[in-house]
């Protein structure tokens, strides 16, 4: 058991990350409260330490890196795998309202996909991007019958540089949260099955979402910044250090139809799978049922 003190200091967002999870519950009819941060500096490179696994035996990995670097060589693989998919299923529930998630990632060489819907009896999204060397374009469609439709949809197209400003994140990154030593509250390693380890990480969650937050504005139309009281990650690595699952489980305080949801839930499962899979065409429907 690890436990690490909080260091502020000055403002510089990091590098990694992987798909929308609670804004989408938000989306147009929920205010939040305002969260004045100080500037902060939570910068830290994993490039020696990736470099430094490369050059290691799998059987000296766990003697050599500690569970912070673990996972970030883990979403390193993630960044620098040509070819993967990952498929995301999770929830939301503020105010006893269930709002279910569902969700794909592709990555092709260069081509990266990912569709996010959400459904409740009261909110409904569908949204795909596709991101190529030069861009990443952003449909934002409509839900019906647990499929995505993107007939006349609004289009928005960004460059690299202005989609990782403005969603805090690019289709390459491997985690939205911020990780690192910085970040770290607490950390559990275990034995999950046969060449498996299940590391379990309690992030501060006011330093660890900045990144997350500006999504979350975005996809639920949100006026001021959440208030997050708990993030943990739970992530599934192999013994060679590649991620096979990572699962979310955030609270935070919210303003839902005008009342006070000071205990919404989110949780969401991710699941990995380092091979092929085509990247669908935009009029091609994916049903997750």
């Amino acid at each position: 058991m690890n436990k690490k003190d909080i260091i502020v200091l000055s403002i510089s967002p990091f590098l990694v990350t992987v798909g929308a999870l609670s804004a989408l519950l938000l989306h147009s009819l929920i205010k939040t409260k305002a969260v004045e941060e100080e500037e902060i500096d939570l910068s830290e490179s994993f490039e020696e330490t990736y470099a430094q696994y490369k050059t290691l035996n799998k059987e000296d990995y766990l003697t050599t890196f500690d569970d912070v670097d673990i996972v970030n060589i883990a979403l390193l693989n993630v960044e620098n795998s040509e070819q993967f998919y990952a498929t995301t299923k999770g929830e939301v529930v503020a105010l006893g309202v269930k709002q279910s998630i569902n969700g794909l990632l592709i990555k092709d060489n260069k081509n990266l996909f990912e569709e996010d819907l959400s459904y409740s009896r009261f909110v409904k999204a569908a949204n795909r991007f596709y991101q190529d060397e030069e861009k990443v374009t952003w449909y934002k469609g409509k839900y019906e019958s647990h499929i995505g439709h993107y007939e006349n949809c609004k289009i928005t197209e960004y460059t690299h540089e202005a989609f990782l400003d403005k969603w805090g994140r690019t289709l390459n990154t491997g985690s939205i949260y911020t990780i690192n030593h910085k970040t770290l509250i607490e950390s559990k390693r275990e034995n999950s099955g046969e060449d498996t380890y299940l590391i379990t990480l309690e992030l501060n969650p006011k330093l660890s979402t900045l990144n997350y937050i500006k999504q979350m504005k975005i996809t639920g139309n949100l006026k001021a910044d959440p208030v997050f009281k708990k993030i943990t990650l739970s992530f599934v690595i192999d013994d060679n250090l590649y991620l096979k699952s990572l699962s979310t489980n955030e609270t935070y305080s919210t303003f839902v139809w005008g009342i006070d949801a000071s205990n919404t839930k989110g949780t969401l499962t991710q699941d990995f799978y380092y091979e092929h899979k085509d990247i669908p065409s935009l009029e091609e429907p994916i049903n997750y049922e």
